[in-house]
């Protein structure tokens, strides 16, 4: 062969070079006396044996090899014996050389660098490589700590177990007395070999490492501080060169090893499981829609902490929009179809109730509030409908309304039902009527936000008369009486009655019951002196009488009975029914469970959880009870497979078996 231009060092070129354990040549050593072929190139490396030696290997082998380290080592196809070949050598140089040469020591950085890029090269098509050559790093990394940073550190090759320069890293702090900083205790979490972690840890990697990272920092400050155990660090390591004759004590300081300690690991373990528990929604949605990382959907299961760092293009397109329609506002009121354009849907343009409540929760954790909200009693956005957005305030954003904001609800209906009568609901009327509910119905600051937000949507809403559900007929009279008391007293409460209220006020009794004539006298007994509805109804008639000039502080007594009617306008003053889903035709009723429960397991298949709220609604929508639907399915589902359906709160995890054995 022609002459071949090796690179300046990184070989051990000569004769004599003997093993470092003796009795024979350096395997590394590239002796020029030793013949090539230079006809043949045994590129294929039939000529290796399981521990080549270039003193040994066939003439075309050394050709082929020499070959390969002229032109940079980095030919992709090259048979893995001559990359060990070469690596014997930077093995001798780290391990013996660099401890007792001091040119040799300076060297090791680069050397370092190199097994790095031939790791990248050939470790993925070689399990044996891989590990030789993850080890010596973590050797390089235990004898020289400066050279390492997390940039640059290898993951080690058997990642169940702690590797030698992670211990000697721990060791070190433990010997100071400090505190295991984050990135340190993750990694002694995922390599402690006691430590078995859940589909959420590996799954959702980034996700599980951030969010781990955050709740360390949580539960120990600065980190947690561990008592040095007496078992002291040993440090060996396993040659891939025979040139060694066996395992190789590497010299490190006197420091602890803290492979042997449990506490430590325990304390990492439970922070950990709690981890997986947090993301475990959001693994399962990944599971079944593996290209949907990045997604609003996807960022919705995801802990609050960990959303500014949600990454993709629809979840960037929504953070801008969000920002352009609220800017520095505190409230924004949008076209529904503008929001729901950032919200993919599997239910075509109508979203599905338990769409819109993915959607109020990923805003949630936003900080930004959604009406008509489905998790406090409104109903599902509409195409043609409006949207109403605004910044949360402190305390609870979530979860279900409580007895007092749903009769807030309740009477913010009938207030802007009354003044929406003539046509236009001002400032003045919504403003009164706003202070009018937070100071009688005992509501927190966060659900006075809230219901806030829920005026602005009713007003730009409109509920008409029709959305009232006529059950009075069950009432008896004198509470149908106190509920016409309480709605004049709502209509009059910016002090006066107008001719276009009095016609509501009208329509309204004819729908509790009570003679719309009566609407006079009603307005008589608030209205201030002077102020005559008779002789005012004799000048314009009913449709025409001027303003009636109220007394507030009748007005205001009447006004503060707000919690006592509310639960009288919760039988009269909501919305139709959801329809009810129902059993597929030809299904019938599932043994043991009547029609409603049947349906509602039905709408179990396929998931191996549902979200508590979109639970919620499946079920009342069935007009059944959450809680107790479950405890009579899993009442049934105990006394024929002896396991529950269902487990777990929120979300709620389903025993697929268990369901098929039910369904069969």
């Amino acid at each position: 062969m022609g002459h071949l231009a090796l690179p300046d060092g990184a070989l051990y070129v000569g004769s004599g070079l003997p093993a470092v354990g003796g009795g024979a040549v350096e395997p590394a050593l590239v002796d020029p006396r030793q013949k090539v072929d230079s006809r043949l190139s045994d590129r294929a490396g039939v000529g290796l044996d399981y521990w080549p030696s270039y003193s040994t290997i066939p003439p075309a082998s050394r050709t082929a090899y020499l070959g390969w380290l002229a032109t940079g080592r980095s030919a992709s196809n090259t048979p893995i014996g001559y990359v060990f070949l070469f690596f014997y050598g930077l093995e001798r140089r780290v391990l013996v050389d660099a401890r007792f040469l001091p040119y040799a020591a300076a060297e090791v950085t680069w050397i370092r660098a190199e097994v790095v890029r031939l790791l990248d090269l050939y470790g993925p098509g070689s399990n044996s490589f891989r590990s030789y050559a993850t080890e010596l790093l973590a050797a390089i990394d235990t004898l020289r700590p400066d050279l390492a940073d997390e940039s640059t550190r290898v993951p080690p090759s058997r990642p169940w177990e702690l590797s030698l320069s992670l211990r000697a890293r721990i060791g070190r702090i433990v010997a100071a007395e400090g505190p295991i900083p984050g990135d340190l205790a993750l990694e002694w979490l995922r390599s402690a070999p006691e430590v078995l972690l859940r589909t959420p840890a590996t799954r959702c990697s980034d996700e599980f490492g951030r969010l781990f990272l955050i709740r360390y920092g949580e539960a120990t400050g600065e980190g947690m501080t561990i008592r040095a155990p007496r078992a002291r660090l040993k440090a060996h390591y396993r040659p891939a060169s025979a040139s060694f004759g066996g395992p190789v004590a590497l010299p490190v300081a006197d420091l602890p090893d803290v492979a042997g300690l449990t506490q430590p690991v325990n304390k990492l373990r439970a922070i950990g499981d709690a981890c997986t528990d947090e993301l475990a929604a959001y693994s399962r949605w990944l599971g079944r829609n593996p290209a949907g990382q990045g997604s609003p959907a996807a960022a919705a299961l995801l802990p609050a902490e960990l959303i500014d760092g949600a990454q993709g293009e629809l979840m960037a397109s929504l953070r801008r929009w969000l920002s352009e329609r609220l800017g520095d506002d505190d409230v924004a009121v949008v076209p529904a179809e503008d929001l729901l354009r950032h919200w993919p849907r599997a239910s075509g343009w109508q979203p599905l109730k338990a769409e819109c409540v993915s959607l109020a929760q990923l805003l949630g954790k936003l900080d930004i509030g959604l009406e008509p909200d489905v998790r406090f009693d409104g109903p599902a956005l509409a195409p043609g409908g409006v949207a109403v957005l605004y910044r949360l305030g402190p305390g609870p954003t979530s979860g279900a309304a409580t007895s007092d904001y749903a009769a807030a609800m309740l009477v913010a209906r009938l207030g802007i039902t009354i003044a929406a009568a003539d046509g236009n609901i001002s400032d003045a009327e919504l403003s009164r009527l706003d202070e009018h509910l937070s100071t009688t119905m005992g509501l927190s600051p966060a659900e006075r936000t809230r219901l806030r937000a829920h005026l602005a949507w009713l007003r730009h809403a409109a509920p008409p008369l029709s959305g009232l559900k006529k059950r009075v007929a069950e009432l008896p009279l004198r509470e149908r009486e106190v509920l016409g008391d309480f709605i004049v007293a709502v209509a009059g409460s910016d002090g006066q009655v107008g001719p276009a209220e009095v016609a509501t006020l009208g329509k309204l009794f004819k729908l509790l019951g009570l003679d719309p004539a009566g609407v006079f006298a009603k307005v008589h007994e608030f209205a201030t002196t002077g102020s005559s509805p008779q002789r005012r109804a004799e000048q314009g008639g009913l449709g025409h009488a001027p303003d009636f000039i109220l007394d507030m502080d009748r007005v205001q007594a009447t006004l503060t009975n707000t919690a006592t009617v509310s639960h009288l306008l919760g039988g009269v003053f909501i919305d139709d029914e959801p329809s009810r889903p129902s059993a597929a035709a030809g299904e019938p009723a599932i043994r043991g469970l009547d029609s409603a429960h049947s349906t509602l397991v039905r709408e179990l298949r396929g998931r191996p959880t549902i979200g508590r709220s979109e639970f919620e609604i499946l079920a009342r929508g069935l007009g059944l009870l959450p809680d107790g639907a479950l405890e009579t399915i899993n009442d049934i589902s105990f006394d024929r497979m002896a396991t529950p359906l269902t487990e777990g709160d929120d979300p709620i995890e389903i025993d697929a078996a268990a369901l098929e054995e039910m369904l069969a």
